[in-house]
C-alpha cells in the first residue's frame, strides 16, 4: 500500500503527483503436512455443524469416499498460490452451469511447483504447525511483536497509555514459556479432535492422499528441511 506525501509541482498537475512511500507487506503462515491437513479438514467439514465449512452431505461419506469424489481439491496450497484453484470447476470461458459435466482441473506443472516455493520464500515467514512454540518465537523475533520499538502503530491509536494497555492485554496469557506452551498446545483454540489414519486401516486413504497432494507435500518438506538445516 502507499502513503501520500505533500503535493508539489505546477498547478496543472504535470509534476504534482503526490509523493508516495511504498510499504511492502510480509505474510506469516504455519504449514501443516498436507495429509494431516486433509484428514483434519474432512472431519471438520463432516461434523462441526457451526462451522462455515460444514457440509452435511459428507455425513454419509468415508474419508476415502471424499478423497475420490470430484469435490476433493488436489494440491490445494500450490493451486491457491499459483491461481489455479478456480479452474477446478470449468476450463471454458462460459459461466458455470449445473448441466455441465464435471471437468477435471487444469494439471499443475513443475513450473507451478517452483513458483509456489518462490512465492512463499519471498513473501512469507514460515513456521510449522507441529512446532508452534518455536514458530511463534520465530514470528515474534521477525516482526518484533514483543519489542517496545515496534509499538509505534499502537501509539497511533490513542496515546502511550493506550499502547501499553493494548500490549499488556495482548500478552496477558503469555507471561513465560510455560504459559505460552500451555496456550499453544494444551488450549489451542482450533484443536480438532478426530480419528487418525492409523485408527482407520489407513493404508488406502494415506496413499490416495499422498498421490493427490504430491506438490503440496514437496513444498512442505522443502520448508521443513530449510527450517531445520
Amino acid at each position: 500500500f502507499h502513503e501520500e506525501g505533500e503535493a508539489g509541482g505546477d498547478e496543472d498537475g504535470g509534476d504534482s503527483a503526490a509523493k508516495r512511500k511504498e510499504y511492502k507487506g510480509v505474510l506469516f503462515a504455519l504449514l501443516r503436512h498436507p495429509i494431516d491437513r486433509a484428514v483434519s479438514l474432512f472431519y471438520h467439514k463432516q461434523s462441526v455443524k457451526d462451522s462455515i465449512h460444514y457440509d452435511p452431505s459428507l455425513e454419509i461419506y468415508s474419508l476415502t469416499d471424499w478423497i475420490n469424489s470430484p469435490s476433493y481439491i488436489t494440491d490445494y496450497m500450490v493451486r491457491t498460490l499459483v491461481g489455479k484453484i478456480g479452474s477446478w470447476q470449468v476450463h471454458t470461458m462460459e459461466p458455470p452451469n449445473d448441466n455441465q459435466p464435471f471437468r477435471p482441473p487444469i494439471p499443475l506443472t513443475h513450473a507451478d511447483l517452483d513458483a509456489a516455493k518462490e512465492i512463499l520464500r519471498r513473501k512469507c515467514v514460515i513456521g510449522l504447525l507441529e512446532e508452534k512454540g518455536e514458530s511463534m518465537k520465530r514470528f515474534e523475533k521477525f516482526f518484533g511483536w514483543n519489542a517496545d520499538v515496534h509499538r509505534t502503530s499502537l501509539f497511533l491509536l490513542e496515546n502511550e497509555e493506550t499502547a501499553n494497555a493494548a500490549q499488556a492485554a495482548r500478552w496477558k496469557d503469555v507471561k513465560d514459556e510455560e504459559c505460552g506452551d500451555r496456550l499453544l498446545h494444551w488450549n489451542w483454540a482450533n484443536k480438532n479432535k478426530h480419528p487418525t489414519l492409523d485408527e482407520e486401516a489407513s493404508s488406502v486413504a494415506y496413499h490416495l492422499l499422498e498421490s493427490k497432494n504430491r506438490y503440496d507435500i514437496e513444498v512442505c518438506c522443502h520448508f521443513c528441511v530449510f527450517l531445520h538445516c
